[in-house]
């Protein structure tokens, strides 16, 4: 597993792929900087007459619904269906769905219309979207992971029509997932 994380961030130095991310001005700068760090480009558009084209350009594509806002709302779309289009791998950061029937609804609606690759957000989040998900037909798998004495819970999804078998003890990236995440 370290072999290939390190393989991943050579790969991303050698190609500093752009990475297009529709986020939102409290955390737009950190998100930047870990682009950044990590060896890519950022580039922080959101403007709905141009997000189109940027998306077409990256290798990559991040969207957050923190401090959402119209026009960021319909950007995130816009982008989403270009990615989703060009086969871009997407994730989408479902800040704040457990607080507001907004962001519940525009995140069921982004991973229903653009199946981003990975699924963030804190645990009440992810916990919001897990028991919405009898309602949109995406389910997620809970799993516990041991880590240095601290309790990290995975979530991982799948689209509808898809099945896994879970085999206890077995650890395995069934196909059919389209992501997971950690908090």
């Amino acid at each position: 597993m370290l072999e290939k994380m390190k393989k991943a961030k050579e790969a991303v130095i050698s190609q500093a792929p752009l990475i297009h991310c529709i986020t939102n001005p409290i955390s737009i700068n950190d998100c930047a900087n870990v682009v950044l760090a990590l060896g890519a480009k950022p580039i922080m558009a959101e403007h709905p007459k141009e997000v189109h084209e940027i998306t077409a350009l990256a290798k990559a594509l991040a969207v957050n619904l923190g401090n959402i806002t119209d026009a960021r709302a319909e950007s995130i779309f816009i982008s989403g269906g270009v990615a989703k289009n060009a086969q871009i791998p997407c994730v989408i950061d479902v800040v704040g769905a457990a607080c507001s029937a907004l962001r519940m609804e525009l995140a069921q609606r982004f991973i229903r219309e653009c199946a981003p690759c990975v699924i963030k957000g804190n645990l009440s989040c992810m916990d919001s979207m897990r028991s919405a998900s009898c309602k949109n037909r995406i389910t997620f798998l809970t799993l516990y992971h041991k880590l240095n004495g601290l309790s990290i819970r995975f979530f991982a999804f799948q689209r509808k029509n898809k099945s896994y078998v879970n085999h206890a003890g077995k650890k395995r990236s069934p196909a059919g997932w389209q992501g997971i995440c950690c908090i």
